[in-house]
């Protein structure tokens, strides 16, 4: 099911129509000269009244409820999205998680992750015959170090916590000492009650091979009379990038040979997309061998919104290109937006910031990230940037280019409405904007596009669950094909381990377990 649902969203993404939209991002399509594809032109041509409502397009995604107004171009977009990507609700039969006295310095979402991680850990181990002698876990991408202290308070097991920036090992090893303050002062028994366990801090560069090396130099203190070697459980909360792939290579090629231990399971939690390599898609020849040729090709330009794109919805020969937009819509969790009425005001905050700078480049040129960054990577890079300046389609001659300016970030209450957005740029800017622009929202035009930008805003962030459903599933049947070809009894799947209201919006486990007791990992789908 997972390999034929991973074929169904690499032609969905591959689809003209769904490309344009992920390429097209708001800061182009708001220029004058913008002209859109022909496939966009039942919801672009409209006038202000008629202009696409953008909670229609999120009920219809949230809810299935469908209204006459939504063309049915879009209307078919998102209920193949709906329908092709991951359900992500945590699953009915998953372990119930377990109430825990508040930590210090952490977070309710972070205690929330914490205590599913934990729980899921204990009920893994302890119901599987094969992982009985488990008493050994390797966090890597520790940070603070909030899991591994529960690993060793909670299970009593024996931790190596490894990260790569030695500020976070040493913030982890501070926060242990408090943690122990705060505990020796209430005058409790034990910061750690269970003395069979055991914490050990390690900053290195995490690749593959050093994961390897650190955690057989750190099993060799803990070996065995025996000649067998340790059983250990790599876990990972929110790795981020290339982290997820490269623990789990390391978990592929940890089996056999010499090795003072083995990986006898993984639950690994991926974080941000942006930051991947793009050797790290396509992983599984499944997916590699899709008529889409599926590739990903972060760090060049991509334009799937010229004119004379067409869309033909019967033809599946059309190329797959992972580019920046579709890793940074992977992100998004549109399902939460109308939760409660403060994560629809969030929401709305976050569409405002988008739309209202793509409108302001109609009177200077964005420049966004760091500076030079772009330059570095030779791409267009963040929410908007507009390269050059050019002629507007106005029929007025053009004596100047427009001001380049890199605005960076602005308080919330900068968009209160757009004229306070527009003075709040140009202040922090320091360029003058011409009268007309603070009443331009006012005008048919500007109802209009800003109506064309809103739609356009959703309709990629409803793509985006499709885009992480993809990556996720490419990653599960890559597996799945190693441990195969290796005749290895572990099975690979997937688990909704964390509740996304809690603000856990990376909320699926990628687990590696003993075969014989894979019911543990069922995922609905």
């Amino acid at each position: 099911m997972n390999a034929e649902r991973l074929g169904g969203l690499a032609a969905f993404l591959a689809d003209p129509l769904v490309a344009s939209l992920v390429q097209a991002h708001p800061n182009r399509v708001a220029e004058p000269g913008f002209t859109p594809p022909a496939a966009w032109l039942d919801w672009w041509d409209v006038d202000a009244a008629r202009t696409v409502d953008w909670l229609s397009l999120l009920n219809h995604y949230q809810r299935d409820l469908a209204c006459p107004s939504i063309p049915p171009s879009l209307r078919s977009v998102i209920t193949s999205a709906r329908r092709l990507q991951l359900p992500r609700d945590p699953h009915p039969d998953s372990i119930q998680t377990t109430q825990r006295p508040a930590v210090y310095g952490m977070s309710p979402k972070k205690g929330h992750e914490v205590a599913r991680m934990v729980d899921y850990i204990a009920h893994l181990l302890s119901s599987t015959p094969a992982l009985a002698r488990v008493s050994h876990v390797v966090d890597v991408g520790a940070g603070q170090g909030y899991l591994s202290r529960a690993l060793r308070d909670s299970l009593g097991l024996h931790v190596l916590a490894i990260d790569g920036d030695d500020r976070q090992t040493q913030g982890a090893e501070r926060r242990a000492e408090k943690i122990a303050a705060k505990s020796r002062n209430a005058k409790t028994s034990s910061p750690h009650p269970s003395s069979s366990g055991s914490l050990t801090h390690k900053t290195i560069r995490i690749n593959p091979d050093t994961l390897r090396s650190a955690v057989s130099e750190w099993t060799s203190e803990h070996e065995h009379k025996h000649s067998e070697p340790v059983q250990v459980l790599v876990v990972a909360l929110h790795a981020c990038g290339s982290l997820t792939p490269d623990i789990l290579r390391g978990v592929l090629a940890s089996r056999g040979g010499e090795q003072r231990w083995t990986p006898a399971a993984a639950l690994v939690v991926g974080c941000c997309y942006n930051l991947m390599s793009e050797n790290d898609f396509p992983l599984s020849k499944r997916l590699a061998a899709h008529p889409s040729r599926p590739r990903m090709e972060l760090y060049r330009r991509h334009d799937h919104t010229r004119p004379d794109h067409s869309y033909d919805s019967t033809d599946n020969n059309h190329e797959l290109v992972l580019t920046q937009h579709h890793v940074q819509l992977a992100a998004q969790v549109p399902s939460q937006w109308t939760r409660t009425p403060a994560t629809l005001r969030a929401a709305e905050l976050a569409m405002n910031k988008v739309v209202w700078r793509a409108l302001l480049g109609r009177w200077v040129g964005l420049r966004e990230g760091r500076e030079g960054q772009s330059e570095r990577r030779g791409l267009v890079t963040g929410r908007a940037e507009v390269e050059c300046a050019c002629d507007r389609d106005t029929g007025e001659s053009v004596s100047a280019p427009r001001p380049q300016v890199r605005l960076g970030k602005l308080p919330a209450s900068a968009y209160t409405s757009f004229p306070a957005f527009l003075r709040s740029a140009s202040a922090k800017a320091g360029v003058s904007l011409p009268p007309d622009a603070y009443a331009y929202l006012d005008t048919r035009e500007g109802k209009e596009m800003e109506g064309r930008l809103r739609c356009l805003y959703v309709m990629r962030c409803l793509l985006g669950p499709a885009v992480e459903s993809l990556l996720l599933l490419d990653r599960v049947v890559w597996l799945r094909e190693g441990l195969e070809e290796a005749g290895d009894r572990r099975e690979a799947g997937m688990v909704s381990l964390f509740d996304q209201g809690t603000g856990s919006a990376r909320n699926v486990a990628i687990v590696v377990a003993p075969r014989s007791d894979f019911a543990l990992l069922r995922f609905a789908q």
